[in-house]
């Protein structure tokens, strides 16, 4: 056994390029394939579709903090935030975070810990990755801002 995921799909409606078809779908080693694989699965009465791309993410503040103050374990929020994302069909999202002057969550201190979280994060298949905002204003924390960036390899970068 190699351990990588080689399946056919049979029996769902495909949205492909020129609509919806009940053609098999395969993939071998996570990317779709010509070639029928070994194991099927009848996924009669189901829908395939590709994954939404979220590139302007806000909403998975509430997992790290469901309230104000109430931090939890930022691991435990991340495994939230990915349950979430699948559960609503986004398999990739970028999760903006701050680095602001305004402190809490939004503050240079919570964006490092978020940043080093996210590195560490060993999720499920959701591709996580962080878009940083940063405030114009803070010219002092450039060099900072300049090391996170390379060292977590953020590409997304806003002032």
């Amino acid at each position: 056994m190699t351990g990588t995921l080689a399946l056919t799909l049979t029996g769902a409606d495909v949205l492909r390029p020129g609509g919806m078809d009940d053609a098999p779908l395969s993939l071998a080693d996570g990317v779709i394939v010509d070639d029928p694989q070994a194991r099927v699965v009848d996924l009669t009465g189901f829908r395939i579709l590709p994954g939404i791309v979220d590139v302007h993410g806000d909403g998975f503040e509430r997992h790290l903090a469901p309230r104000r103050g109430a931090m939890r374990d930022l691991g435990q929020g991340l495994s939230a935030t990915e349950a979430e994302l699948a559960a609503n069909g986004i398999t990739t999202a970028m999760l903006a975070q701050f680095w602001s002057w305004e402190g809490g969550m939004r503050g240079p201190d919570f964006a490092q810990r978020f940043l080093q979280a996210l590195s560490a994060h060993r999720g499920l298949g959701t591709d996580m990755r962080a878009q940083l905002r940063i405030e114009t204003h803070l010219l002092d924390d450039y060099p900072a801002i300049s090391d996170s960036v390379a060292r977590f390899g953020i590409g997304y970068v806003v002032f």
